[in-house]
């Protein structure tokens, strides 16, 4: 009897595990963002792996599940994918992860960067050291691409990509692109390896390039160009490396523009603008820029749709110089 019971039980779709459902809420403040995850078992908690990069937070459970999240959202975007939650977060400084029960969550509390207003004038002393002047020349004579992650470094994965191969594919395509203009291409690497942020820096300062442009890839479906942003002025800032960008901020901000203008207009797609101290371009004393592409999860990487990039950048340049 109990086993034509247990076989009608499954035979009308019964599971001894029922699905895992997760839902997302959220409180935003001035400074911080606290996002919880709540789930319908302790064990779905437990074994969800967290981890983040410049703007992005991904949330990788141990198996798919039912989604429930408000229809709008301030402050972030989110997307699911499989087994995975990403949230990309505009201001993402720092996380803080707690794992809570009664009921189950997932509370990830996000320090936002302070936006402070920036510093009066204040009179130049007599004795402080001139900046570097910046030569007015824009014709680029080289540019470095360095294409992000690399080796054990994945970036973002999904089944059917990753990041470092992702980015590594378009910047071959770009500097065979700038190489075949006239313009001297470099790397930062041309293969399937781990590059140190530190190494990623001294190569910028031995190849001396007039241009930076680092590739990355964001969760989102636009593009999204950072410029790094100008320290503190003080009289110590001609000598200290994190304000190398300082001078060339301006045309760095220009190019970022030109280039953003340029990928707006070829892909019909969504472009962003953000100014961020991040190391990779405050430490560049040159023009400086890193591009986020779109998702492959909502943007199709073909041998066409690579080209239109390419050639979109490639263009962005040459309209730089025009100006």
């Amino acid at each position: 009897m109990l086993a034509v019971i247990s076989m009608a039980f499954l035979a009308a779709g019964g599971s001894a595990y029922s699905a895992e459902e997760l839902r997302l809420r959220y409180d935003l403040k001035e400074t911080t963002i606290r996002i919880v995850l709540e789930a319908s078992s302790n064990r779905f908690i437990k074994k969800a792996d967290i981890s983040s990069s410049y703007t992005l937070i991904k949330v990788e459970f141990p198996e798919d599940f039912s989604f429930t999240a408000p229809a709008r959202v301030e402050g972030f975007e989110f997307n699911k994918k499989d087994n995975d939650i990403f949230l990309n977060v505009k201001d993402l400084e720092d996380i803080k992860v707690m794992r809570l029960g009664d009921p189950p969550r997932l509370v990830i509390d996000v320090t936002l960067r302070k936006k402070e207003p920036p510093a009066p004038a204040s009179p130049v002393p007599a004795h402080k050291p001139a900046l570097p002047e910046v030569i007015q020349q824009k014709k680029p004579g080289r540019i470095l691409i360095d294409p992000g992650h690399g080796g054990s470094d994945l970036g973002l994965y999904s089944p059917t990509f990753n990041e470092k191969n992702l980015t590594l594919r378009i910047a071959k395509v770009l500097r065979r692109k700038l190489s075949r203009s006239g313009i001297k291409a470099y790397l930062t690497r041309s293969n399937d390896r781990e590059v140190s942020l530190r190494r990623r820096i001294r190569i910028q300062r031995k190849k001396k390039p007039d241009i930076f442009i680092s590739l990355h890839v964001t969760s989102s479906n636009h593009v999204i160009i950072h410029t790094g942003s100008p320290g503190p002025q003080s009289v110590e800032t001609g000598y200290l490396a994190r304000h190398s960008q300082d001078p060339y901020i301006d045309e760095s901000r220009k190019i970022s523009s030109a280039i953003g203008s340029s990928l707006g207009k070829n892909l019909n797609i969504v472009v962003t603008y953000r100014e961020y101290p991040l190391p990779l371009l405050t430490y560049c004393a040159c023009k400086a820029i890193l591009i986020e592409l779109p998702t492959p999860d909502l943007f199709s990487y073909t041998r066409k749709s690579v080209n239109e990039i390419v050639n979109a950048i490639w263009e962005g340049i040459i309209d730089y110089e025009k100006e």
